[in-house]
């Protein structure tokens, strides 16, 4: 939870089952059999190796050329009349097809990329929702690597008001660094779903990592009806910590809208103080020193865990490369 924004993990109680299954999407289909769950998951490290696989060195002979679906049972109960319900994929392989109580809200044939979609028009408030996702690994060429299949990914439901950020929508700046200050400039986008113009104040803070006020700016904006704007602010930090990969400082611009006084949204967005220079003689320069790139090429999968994305797993690979001299 954050501020008036509520974010909740949306990883557990999934239904899976490989196959196509006709009617699956419909919210009386019966999956009173399939497999229980929790995501991220890929079906495709589950399988036995196949030594006469086609494209098998590139897909370390598993695979994962078949259709799989996920339903998940879940009740949401609404904070206030003016919410807005989102659901967001960090990433499914792929080729994948979302149905929230039998109405179909968007396809996604790329496996790489997160999205997210509002569910809000469908939802049956208090009452038990069913959402399902048709994830269709057959018509897709094989990647060159090994790509899973299934919802690899976090996956999670967003709770807002009328009145939002939207989705990525702060876009994070440092024009100008020295010692003494760094000028911080953040674009911001906002969307107002209600039927009528809508005016609202807009503050972001610059907090340091001990979460102190390092900068403060603010605007008074009108919103059109069911419009998105953007607007534009610029604070600076005093004697600002500078990231880099041996002190990796991140500061946070904290975004929130009030309108009538009350508080609507908040929006965090993590960002790095540094500046980043390529000159065509000398090469690359961060903060002002020569700075040699040292790295490996990997993709998303994690080994023998396959491509199903875990924290531990992940820091611990990172903390690995590092050791091993990279510099990620």
């Amino acid at each position: 939870m954050m501020g008036s924004r509520v974010i909740m993990p949306f990883k557990t109680d999934w239904k899976f089952i490989e196959g196509n299954y006709a009617g699956a999407e419909k919210m009386d289909y019966n999956d009173e059999h399939w497999r229980l769950l929790q995501v991220p998951h890929d079906w495709s490290i589950e399988k036995s190796f196949d030594p006469h696989m086609l494209y098998g060195g590139n897909q370390a002979y598993l695979p994962r050329w078949s259709v799989g679906w996920y339903r998940k049972h879940f009740n949401v109960k609404p904070s206030s009349p003016k919410q807005r319900v989102y659901i967001q994929f960090d990433g499914i392989h792929s080729n994948s097809e979302v149905w929230i109580n039998g109405h179909f809200v968007g396809k996604r044939p790329y496996g790489y990329v997160s999205f997210q979609y509002d569910l809000t028009p469908y939802i049956r408030w208090d009452e038990e929702n069913v959402i399902a996702v048709k994830v269709d690994n057959t018509i897709l060429s094989p990647d060159r690597w090994y790509s899973g299949a299934g919802i690899y990914r976090n996956v999670w439901l967003i709770c807002t008001d009328y009145i939002h950020i939207t989705e990525w929508g702060t876009y994070i700046t440092t024009p100008e660094i020295s010692p003494d200050e760094a000028k911080v400039t953040a674009r911001i986008q906002v969307t107002n779903h209600h039927a009528h113009a809508v005016e609202c104040t807009i503050m972001t803070e610059m907090l340091d990592p001990q979460g102190q006020i390092k900068g403060k700016v603010e605007n008074r904006v009108t919103l059109s009806s069911c419009e998105t704007g953007e607007i534009e602010q610029k604070t600076r930090v005093l004697e600002p910590e500078l990231w880099s990969p041996d002190n990796p400082v991140l500061y946070e611009a904290q975004t929130t809208i009030y309108c009538d006084n009350t508080e609507v949204d908040r929006y965090c967005t993590p960002f790095g103080i540094r500046e980043v220079k390529l000159d065509t003689q000398k090469g690359l320069f961060l903060n002002g020193d020569s700075l040699k790139l040292k790295g490996v090429c990997i993709h998303h999968d994690l080994g023998c865990l396959g491509a199903a994305y875990h924290d531990t797993a992940m820091k611990r690979r990172l903390q690995k490369l590092k050791e091993m001299g990279c510099l990620p």
